[in-house]
């Protein structure tokens, strides 16, 4: 996944419910690979969601992620 495009995409939930917005990619320093988003909610929190754990539909202005129970 490219880091352009993802920074201020919305950030739903696998139920569609709406946390907040993408705001800052997190890449891999060796390889340069992105491999977290950082999604900030309404509330002024940040938390980290994993690359590999996003949706993404190119027909859509929005970012699905599928929480992990372990995270």
């Amino acid at each position: 996944m490219e880091e352009r495009g993802l920074v201020g995409l919305e950030a739903r939930t696998a139920d569609g419910t709406g946390v907040g917005r993408i705001s800052e990619v997190v890449t891999d320093e060796g390889t340069g690979e992105v491999t977290h988003v950082v999604v900030e909610t309404g509330a002024e929190e940040k938390f980290e969601v994993p690359i590999t754990a996003l949706s993404l539909d190119p027909e859509a202005d929005f970012a699905t992620f599928h929480a992990d129970p372990s995270d």
